[in-house]
């Protein structure tokens, strides 16, 4: 198998992460020169449709993209307590809940901050500092309650005292945005969290 990826790429980081705490699963890592517009070439394009990482080429020559169903894939194939499989009806039903969260809500605040910040800079042009200061407040809120479900939990992770599904989809992006946009995360618990992955 294949994993075309980019390190800046939140959604990326999500699976190395993934594949970071699982060394037993070989997996060759191919980088795709964004900054080059490789990511939008027909060659690419013929592999992926929607032109972006992380895309997974399977044993077969197939291909999976989006960073929740390749995670999802690789989890039922490799590691399937990550997935709570072993877990109660309500147990599967929070680890949705927490992944789809961070996927949607967080993900769109992290965005919105990540291009207007380090993807604007990348392209030579300067950010709106009262953008920033918006994008970021509404990241900070977000990052709270996270911050709360970490410290009224008994583990060191979101849903289970190992890493699952839903830490796998937030974590990543967390530390992928503290790099690409310079966030800053004022919460103790949640730094901890996050220099898990």
């Amino acid at each position: 198998m294949k994993l075309y990826m980019h390190p800046m790429s939140g959604c990326s980081n999500r699976v190395m992460s993934f594949l970071d705490h699982h060394p037993e699963i070989e997996i060759e890592r191919v980088h795709v020169a964004l900054e080059k517009g490789e990511h939008k070439g027909p060659e690419y394009r013929a592999k992926n449709p929607m032109g972006r990482v992380p895309l997974l080429e399977l044993d077969d020559g197939s291909y999976l993209f989006e960073s929740a169903a390749i995670l999802k894939y690789l989890m039922a194939r490799y590691a399937r307590q990550d997935l709570l499989a072993e877990g109660t009806l309500e147990e599967r039903a929070r680890l949705d809940q927490w992944a789809t969260w961070g996927l949607v809500h967080l993900g769109f605040v992290l965005s919105r901050l990540n291009a207007e910040t380090g993807l604007k800079k990348m392209m030579g042009q300067e950010p709106d500092p009262a953008k920033v200061e918006a994008c970021t407040a509404d990241v900070i809120a977000h990052l709270e309650i996270i911050n709360e479900l970490l410290n009224a939990s008994e583990g060191d992770y979101l849903c289970a005292e190992h890493p699952t599904l839903a830490d796998y989809m937030i974590a990543p992006n967390i530390k992928a945005s503290s790099r690409l946009a310079g966030l800053e995360v004022p919460f103790e618990a949640v730094q901890t969290w996050v220099s898990k992955f």
